[in-house]
């Protein structure tokens, strides 16, 4: 009985590592997009602000990233949880977490317009919408982009993003 016990506890431990593994690595992608993502002169002004519907691991790790890289050029960082879509307000990036993915039709129509990012975590994330949406395969964490869902949010994409993503 000991052994099983042991079992499930040493998977459960496994399992929350990866999870917060993936959380890091999806942070480090959000931080490093910016960069080949053009945004209107309107945006460029103030903070930069990064919504993250839901909690968890995902917001933990932005707010951790976010005291490092204090800025965006000279953009000062504020990353803002919301524990739902009516909660939003208009921000640079929008990350609906896969707890959270059940929302993103609904993200999408807030956002529709706006120069935002909006990053999901689902199954169908761009042909419901968003821009980019991480996906886990081959087991490693990968993403898609739509540069039409982009250019609704007044976004310009580099070339170089485009062909980092997964087709």
């Amino acid at each position: 009985m000991k052994k099983i016990y042991s079992f499930l506890f040493a998977i459960a431990i496994s399992l929350s590592f990866s999870f917060a593994q993936n959380a890091k690595i999806q942070s480090i992608f959000v931080y490093n997009f910016v960069k080949y993502i053009e945004f209107p002169e309107s945006s460029r002004t103030g903070d930069f602000v990064i919504s993250v519907l839901g909690s968890g691991d995902v917001y933990n790790e932005m707010v951790t990233m976010s005291k490092q890289k204090k800025t965006f050029g000279s953009q000062p960082i504020v990353i803002k949880q919301i524990n739902s879509i009516g909660e939003y307000t208009p921000s640079q990036i929008l990350v609906v977490s896969s707890a959270q993915s059940s929302h993103l039709s609904e993200a999408v129509k807030k956002t529709t317009g706006q120069p935002t990012i909006l990053i999901s975590e689902t199954t169908n994330g761009i042909v419901t919408g968003a821009m980019i949406n991480f996906v886990y395969k081959d087991g490693r964490q990968k993403f898609e982009i739509s540069r039409a869902n982009g250019a609704k949010n007044k976004l310009l994409l580099s070339n170089y993003l485009e062909s980092l993503a997964i087709k």
